[in-house]
């Protein structure tokens, strides 16, 4: 290291100036990586307390909420009280969900109620409201101000689990839905919303709770959704956005071209926007999917992606907390009020290279300089995989990550399966090929496509796949916050060379021997 020393001063200051000079700044580093440390150690053990304090404190507020529930009953019988049976099946829902060991007789007790003492609508709702919310705020009370809590130490994860606690107990919650951005349909939007029509009543059959026919979400729309409702138009996972006042019309083969504006045959419709220049637009609230391929298909496309996106969201939060513009629980969700992403989906593989550009061998691509993604044919883990890459990308709106984070994540995420309109993300298998440091090598885009541009190399995207949910979901996900500050700064270069092992507080050598003990 070079000490300047400034000669017009006397010789002993000098000597000294330049010591202290040249003291300091070898100690500097090793004293911000200290404060680093500590402050990162601290946050852990933050997130720790706080989740080991809402998972024992759930048995205290399940008895809490079974009490006030069940005096909530007991005004009602005694006459003192007439209710709305849909809250009182809302409430008993809730608790069921949070610990259905402590519903004990509530149910039995509910439908037990006479019409006369829980009708389906009230003539003076005043009274009853004035009831429901005390008890809504008795047991919403102790999981939101934990939920607060969780949020602003960014554990999201205990924080959705909790804001979801919250809207079991209490669907109107005003500062949960003021922060999600959703809103109450009016009346007549909401008879065409197609909501399920079981009666609460119907929807306990003993002890048994339908628990989908109390989904807190059921009459609450983002204000995207609540437009096309406006519009008579709901979604379809087959069509699209479709007019259910037309059912005759879509049995005959029939569908109305919102691009054509007219109604005309399926089949023509597909036939028509089968080339690049009349392809298809299929927007949603965060996506726009433009292509050649059959409505059914992009409908499809749409679907999944949807779903797909709001489990990355869910899954990595705290990558997407880096900027303090978005409400934790909007990007746990996937509701961020962010700019939609662009896909295209081509008929088939000639059409995809026609006009994506990509190389013949690939199945799908993302083009980071113009933020859009290209693939053929129906969902696939390619999609899944490029996908992952542009909504990280594209929300960072850098990428400064090694190679192997970067395609280790994706191949983590590409094992999304969907079901039942959810997306789930197992992760990768165990992958032997690269010890940690052979893997690391791999930093560049060019040492990777050199690697990997190779016959003789062996591929590296299953063991980088590998290390990433070894990081994601090893020990009940005990390393997951600390990874996703990794790979948020690892994006916006911001790691100042320390490495994912220095995130998670642990030696190199630690990690190393805890990470092969996971893979065999």
């Amino acid at each position: 290291m070079l000490c300047v020393v400034n000669s017009s001063r006397s010789i002993p200051t000098l000597w000294l100036a330049a010591a202290l000079l040249c003291l300091a700044a070898v100690a500097s580093p090793a004293t911000a990586q200290d404060r680093w440390s500590a402050k990162r150690a601290a946050a852990r053990a933050l997130r720790t307390q706080l989740v080991a304090e809402a998972h024992a404190d759930a048995a205290h507020r399940a008895d809490h909420a079974a009490k006030a529930i069940s005096a909530l009953l007991d005004r009602v019988a005694s006459g003192e009280v007439t209710a709305r049976f849909e809250d009182l099946a809302q409430l008993t829902a809730g608790l069921g969900r949070l610990d259905a060991s402590r519903l004990a007789k509530l149910p039995k007790r509910l439908t037990a109620l006479t019409p006369a003492q829980a009708p389906d609508t009230l003539d003076d709702p005043a009274p009853w409201d004035a009831a429901l919310q005390q008890v809504r705020d008795a047991v919403t009370d102790r999981p939101y101000t934990l939920l607060k809590r969780a949020a602003n130490a960014g554990e999201v994860g205990l924080a959705v689990e909790l804001m979801w606690e919250v809207l079991w107990f209490d669907p109107d919650h005003a500062k949960i839905r003021k922060a999600l951005g959703m809103g109450r349909l009016p009346a007549k939007l909401e008879a065409k919303a197609a909501l399920d029509r079981t009666r609460a009543r119907e929807a306990f059959d003993g002890d048994r709770i339908q628990y989908e026919r109390f989904d807190p979400d059921r009459r609450w729309y983002r204000a995207f959704d609540a437009a096309r409702l406006k519009e008579g138009l709901v979604w379809s996972p087959q069509l699209g956005w479709a007019n259910p006042a037309y059912p005759d019309r879509y049995d005959r083969g029939g569908v109305f071209d919102l691009q054509q504006r007219k109604w005309v045959t399926l089949q023509s419709a597909n036939a028509y926007h089968s080339r690049p220049e009349r392809a298809w637009e299929v927007r949603t609230e965060h996506l726009i999917i433009r292509g050649t391929a059959d409505l059914a298909v992009l409908a499809d496309a749409a679907t999944q992606l949807n779903a797909f996106r709001r489990e990355i969201f869910g899954l990595y939060a705290g990558f997407f907390l880096a900027s303090d513009e978005h409400d934790v629980l909007r990007l746990a969700l996937g509701l961020a009020d962010t700019k939609p992403l662009e896909v295209w989906i081509l008929r088939d593989h000639a059409q995809y290279l026609q006009v994506s550009g990509a190389p013949a061998w690939s199945g799908g691509v993302y083009i980071p300089s113009q933020g859009v993604c290209y693939f053929y044919g129906r969902v696939n883990p390619t999609m899944f995989h490029e996908f992952t890459h542009q909504i990280l990308g594209v929300f960072a709106g850098r990428n400064n990550a090694p190679a192997w984070l970067v395609e280790g994540i994706a191949v983590h995420t590409e094992t999304a399966a969907f079901k039942q309109g959810r997306v789930a993300i197992r992760g990768a298998r165990p992958s032997h090929k690269f010890s940690v440091p052979e893997l690391m090598k791999l930093k560049t885009n060019r040492a990777w496509h050199a690697w990997h541009g190779s016959g003789d190399n062996p591929s590296a995207y299953a063991d980088a796949g590998s290390l990433v949910t070894f990081c994601m979901n090893a020990d009940d996900a005990r390393h997951r916050a600390d990874t996703l500050d990794f790979i948020r700064d690892s994006y916006l270069g911001r790691t100042r060379g320390r490495e994912i092992w220095d995130y998670l507080g642990v030696e190199q050598n630690t990690f190393v021997r805890d990470y092969e003990r996971w893979r065999r």
